[in-house]
Formats: C-alpha cells, sequence, structure tokens
C-alpha cells in the first residue's frame, strides 16, 4: 500500500493544471502558436503578481545594498541569515526574469515571423514556445510550494515491513529512488 500526501496550494493565485496537454508542437503555424503564447503571458503574469515580484526585487536591491557595507560580515551569524534570504530571492527573481525574457523574445519573434512569413522562423519559435512553456510550468509548480514552511527540512522514513527480502529490496530501491531524485533537486540527502 502506498501513500502520497500531496500538500495544500498555499498560495491561491497560482493555478497549475500538471494534466494539462500540451497543446503545441514544431509544426504549428502563426495562428496557433499566437493563442498558445497568449495564455503563456496571462500565466506569467499571474506569477508576477501573486509571487510579487516587484516587492522581492527592491527586497534584493536593499540586502545587496547591505551586503556592500564595510561592516557587514563582522556579525558571521547576522550575515548568514542575510545571505541565505538573498538565495532564496535570487532562486524566484532569476527563473522569473528568465521566462519573461524568454516570453518577450517569442513574442517579438512571433510578430518578425507573421511580417515576413519566415517557415523557418516558425520552426524555432514553436521549439522556443514549448520549451518556455515547460519552464512556465516548473515555476508554477514550484511557486505552490513557497509558503514559508515549505524551505524547511523534511523526514523521509521508509519500513520493509513483513514481507521478508523482497519487501527489504523494494525499500532500498524506494530509497535509492528517493535519494537521487532530491540530489537532481539539489536536495540534500
Amino acid at each position: 500500500m502506498c501513500a502520497f500526501f500531496i500538500a495544500p496550494l498555499h498560495n491561491p493565485n497560482i493555478c497549475f493544471d500538471a494534466a494539462r496537454p500540451l497543446a503545441y508542437n514544431k509544426s504549428m503555424n502563426i495562428e496557433e502558436i499566437k493563442p498558445t503564447l497568449e495564455d503563456l503571458r496571462r500565466r506569467v503574469d499571474r506569477l508576477k503578481k501573486s509571487m510579487d515580484i516587484k516587492a522581492q526585487t527592491a527586497q534584493q536591491a536593499e540586502i545587496e545594498e547591505k551586503m556592500s557595507a564595510g561592516d557587514f560580515w563582522n556579525d558571521q551569524e547576522r550575515a548568514r541569515k542575510i545571505v541565505a534570504e538573498l538565495k532564496k530571492i535570487k532562486s524566484v527573481l532569476t527563473p522569473y526574469t528568465d521566462i519573461a525574457q524568454k516570453l518577450e523574445d517569442c513574442e517579438v519573434l512571433l510578430e518578425m515571423a507573421r511580417e515576413e512569413k519566415d517557415n523557418d522562423a516558425m520552426t524555432g519559435l514553436a521549439a522556443d514556445t514549448e520549451a518556455l512553456a515547460a519552464a512556465v510550468d516548473e515555476f508554477e509548480f514550484k511557486a505552490m510550494l513557497s509558503a514559508p514552511h515549505d524551505a524547511n527540512d523534511a523526514f523521509l522514513t521508509i519500513h520493509a515491513g513483513a514481507g521478508g527480502t523482497e519487501s527489504c529490496d523494494w525499500a532500498e530501491m524506494l530509497m535509492r529512488m528517493y535519494t537521487r531524485w532530491m540530489e537532481r533537486n539539489g536536495y540534500e540527502a
């Protein structure tokens, strides 16, 4: 018997539909790409609002100003906390800025391809749109885990239970699987 716990959505402004099929492919035409980019624009704008990107950008500038002070490193404990806070802010702002820039590039490329009726540009745009959609999906998923306690440590315990050698082997396989997933996703195990 397997049990999964799915954390509640902490931010009601973020809609993430993991079952949403990708409705685009490399052979899309302009009429198919435009609504996809419009949908991505709406989602990115919703993320900007729900993640309060303006406030986080201001907070990043404030922290960087504190860090540039000559006596910043005199109090090591305080400095570590501030650096950790900056790292947390950058983990949100960096992917958001990348996504926003890629979206802007795709929108400009769409207009250029529309004006020039360039099929090569359309092929590249379709691939870029697909990659952008995947990035937005991933960012939305990470945004769901943005509550204050979501960054805390967690314990994972796997018990083989009754079943002998086979259940012990299965528990070891699960542990390896989770450990590798944590390593690939930047968690310490």
